[in-house]
């Protein structure tokens, strides 16, 4: 029987420490860093009716064992007739910042590292009312914090105000009207001190966009305008993204500027004839002609000009042959002719030369006798 009966305490233990093992919660109000800065202030609404003491007055300490705890329940560090209120359950430091809201949640927690516990209350005789003369219910402001009085005559803490407290009540942010001005879109809203948008400020143009709370005007970068001289440079207006222009070099000329371009030094447009040709000796010919280019300094200069070559005439070249372009080509003459003395002739009949010889012999003959006859006739008139 008494075997059964501790399996059952046992299994009895077993199931609490499983319902109870996700009970670990902070209990600390927000709006503080610690809990001994949340237990300074509990002092100082209270009226200093009490300090943190393990060994006497108001708050005070017990310690218990997590295995007697089901058997013995939860340990009281107030005395016969005291109220215990805000108690906190802690590990083995009093000033641990982390607490559990329970011995049970406290001893079902695997990660305490202690077998034991020790819970904090703030011990007082109940009374109805508060320090200060305030009834149950009551509210009053502490710093920044609103604190009730409980029905033990306990300042408890409700809240911590962002804002600040004032009569026991929490105050309500502040706002002033068109503090700020924020883009939105392609418009400029106010805003007042608390962020919330009001009414349009201003609307921006379509060439417009809203950046820092202004309608800002969008332009493509790119170069405008003509080009124009400073001095011996071409300089030009470049437009930015942002509307704003900026004078900038383009290129500096080495002659000067003129009408936004770089003046171009240029030769005379008439320039001195090359003299003829020299006739073709040893394979080369002269003559005389003129250059004007940046190294002349656009001036024209006269140089002796050299070509090579086989002939200057058609009298330097074969028979059968014509000086063309200084080379002495061969004539090609038609199957009809012949060359000769740099020329193509037709070639003659063999009838036509026996005709032409007997002509001539014709011709010479008459020739004879018309100077026979004369002279004939020149000495008959000597004799008479």
């Amino acid at each position: 029987m008494k075997k059964l009966f501790s399996i059952f305490f046992i299994t009895l233990i077993l199931m609490m420490t499983l319902i109870n093992a996700s009970e670990k919660i902070t209990t600390i109000p927000d709006g503080f860093n610690s809990f001994e800065e949340w237990k300074q202030s509990i002092l100082e609404a209270n009226g200093g009716r009490g300090y943190f003491s393990t060994t006497n007055s108001y708050w005070n300490v017990c310690i218990r064992e997590c295995l007697m705890l089901p058997i013995l329940g939860d340990c009281n560090p107030c005395a016969s007739g005291e109220v215990a209120s805000m108690c906190t359950y802690h590990a083995d430091s009093m000033s641990s910042i982390n607490n559990w809201a329970s011995a049970t949640s406290y001893c079902n927690d695997p990660f305490t590292g202690y077998n034991y516990y020790n819970r904090q209350c703030y011990c007082q005789v109940p009374t109805t009312q508060c320090s200060g003369g305030a009834d149950s219910g009551e509210r009053k402001c502490t710093g920044d914090s609103v604190y009730q009085c409980s029905s033990s005559g306990v300042w408890e803490i409700v809240t911590n105000c962002p804002y600040g407290c004032l009569g026991g009540i929490c105050q309500q942010q502040q706002c002033t009207d068109h503090s700020t001005k924020k883009c939105e879109g392609t418009s400029i809203y106010w805003f007042n001190s608390c962020g919330t948008k009001q009414e349009e400020y201003e609307r921006c143009d379509a060439d417009e966009v809203c950046q820092n709370s202004q309608c800002v005007r969008v332009c493509d970068e790119e170069f405008i305008g003509s080009r124009l001289c400073s001095g011996n440079t071409i300089v030009q207006q470049h437009q930015k993204t942002d509307c704003t222009t900026e004078i900038k070099d383009i290129e500096t000329c080495q002659h000067g500027c003129q009408n936004g371009q770089c003046i171009e030094l240029q030769c005379p447009s008439t320039a001195p004839q090359p003299s003829s040709w020299s006739q073709c000796n040893n394979g080369e010919m002269f003559r005389t002609n003129y250059e004007c280019n940046t190294n002349t300094n656009y001036e024209y200069r006269s140089f002796t000009e050299t070509v090579s070559c086989e002939c200057g005439t058609d009298g330097q070249c074969s028979y059968d042959e014509t000086c063309e372009e200084n080379v002495c080509v061969k004539l090609s003459c038609e199957e009809n002719e012949i060359a000769d003395s740099h020329d193509c002739i037709k070639k003659s009949s063999g009838m036509g030369l026996i005709i032409g010889l007997i002509a001539g012999v014709f011709l010479i003959l008459i020739i004879i006798v018309i100077f026979l006859v004369t002279k004939l006739k020149g000495g008959q008139n000597k004799k008479r």
